[in-house]
């Protein structure tokens, strides 16, 4: 019985003598994973979020554009989402439950509301926002005519964290240059 115990025991204890090293291990350094954070001017001082696309531009053929500055963005009609940025200095209430936008209620220039637009993860389709019955509306009006479509973002409550409008300008001729 003993010769068996013995062959396991001076296994175990060599390797325990072999795991010991005279020189202490550097402690791990820590990785650190930077998170890029963006901040957008935003129109209004009390704006939590900055919409995106926020003027979008239309030609007669029915193509959707969007506008950030002097870039010229295609936004597909039936696949682009509205995109939810931070306003500057807003962080903190940007994770705050209660303006978590879950729903957005759309106005429209004619003074048509739209019932509560339910969202996935914060966005909304462009689709959902200008309907067709708006798109063909608008294809008859004169060049350079803008539209101001009201949003208000909407949080569990069904209670408005914000109001914010999305521009539409009505350029016939427009085309994206290459």
């Amino acid at each position: 019985m003993k010769k068996r115990l013995i062959v396991p025991f001076l296994s175990v204890s060599f390797l325990f003598l072999l795991s010991c090293s005279s020189i202490d291990p550097a402690p791990p350094k820590p990785i650190i994973d930077p998170i890029v954070y963006v901040e957008f001017p935003c129109p209004q001082k009390d704006n939590i979020y900055k919409i995106w696309p926020d003027t979008i531009l239309l030609n007669n053929k029915g193509e959707f554009y969007g506008k950030l500055g002097d870039d010229i963005f295609d936004l597909k009609y039936e696949y682009t989402e509205f995109a939810l940025g931070t306003c500057e200095g807003k962080l903190d209430l940007r994770n705050k439950a209660i303006n978590s936008p879950l729903a957005w209620s759309v106005k429209t220039d004619e003074g048509g509301k739209r019932e509560h637009i339910p969202t996935r993860s914060g966005v909304l389709y462009v689709k959902e926002v200008f309907l067709q019955k708006d798109i063909d509306r608008i294809l008859k009006f004169k060049s350079e005519e803008e539209v101001d479509f009201e949003v208000a973002l909407l949080n569990f409550n069904q209670d408005t964290i914000q109001h914010s409008t999305i521009k539409l300008i009505y350029n016939p001729d427009f085309k994206k240059e290459e």
